[in-house]
């Protein structure tokens, strides 16, 4: 991708580029380019401490005192 980008980007005449921060050192194809480009962090945040729910699993958020006494239960299983 880092090969090929800076044609892509160059051919369709691209003033500026948002980049996802998983995709490490694609900041330097705009930056080549002397491209403007912004950074974003798509990715969801994994809370492993269990006082946020997990975004993958599909049962709701609870408050309970029975929820409360084992937070960790999601992770660990």
């Amino acid at each position: 991708m880092l090969n090929s980008l800076p044609a892509t980007l160059t051919a369709a005449a691209v003033d500026a580029v948002v980049l996802d921060t998983v995709l490490f050192y694609t900041e330097l194809v705009p930056m080549s380019l002397g491209m403007p480009y912004a950074h974003v962090a798509n990715a969801l945040h994994f809370d492993y401490s269990g006082y946020t729910p997990l975004c993958f699993y599909d049962w709701p958020h609870e408050r309970t005192p029975a929820s409360l006494a084992n937070p960790s239960f999601a992770v660990s299983t």
